[in-house]
């Protein structure tokens, strides 16, 4: 999977703008350039009603087979190879927890970010959409559909809310 160079927080805070391959030490440095807090342990903050900024925790191949993370053994988020998609199948018995509609809205955009590199970087992955509630294997399927995120575009969304 071969992503751009990551810039430096300068570089992304002068243009105003997220490209696919930059990268964040941690949620809250994604977070600070869009004018927003962490929501606590969340991987999913919301602006407004049809954006948000969503750090799922990415299962990884080992000897052959998908490994969830070790603290989130109920989801199993998925990449292609090319990042463009990106499956989620909640794995554990019962339905999953619906504490907020947003998250099933069809037409909510996700600024997708995920832990790539062995140093756990954030790696900023584009807008991702929702294609369909699932797959023929139970997941939800999301694309990519930008390749990049205007700052100022998602702070003036938040506001309006």
């Amino acid at each position: 999977m071969d992503l751009p160079q990551s810039r430096t927080l300068g570089e992304i805070q002068k243009t105003r703008v997220f490209l696919v391959g930059d990268t964040f030490r941690t949620i809250a440095d994604a977070l600070a350039l869009l004018d927003s807090v962490p929501n606590g342990l969340k991987a999913t903050r919301f602006f407004g009603n049809k954006k948000c900024a969503w750090f799922p925790k990415i299962a990884v191949e080992k000897d052959g087979a998908l490994v969830p993370p070790t603290d989130d053994i109920n989801w199993r988020n998925t990449l292609s190879s090319d990042c463009t998609e990106l499956l989620q199948r909640w794995t554990a018995s019962g339905s999953p927890p619906d504490d907020d509609d947003r998250f099933c809205d069809m037409s909510v955009v996700r600024a997708v970010f995920v832990k790539l590199t062995v140093k756990q970087e954030y790696t900023f992955l584009g807008i991702f959409k929702k294609l369909r509630e699932t797959d023929l294997y139970g997941a939800d399927v999301f694309r990519r559909i930008a390749y990049d995120l205007s700052i100022d575009e998602w702070i003036e969304a938040k506001s309006n809310a």
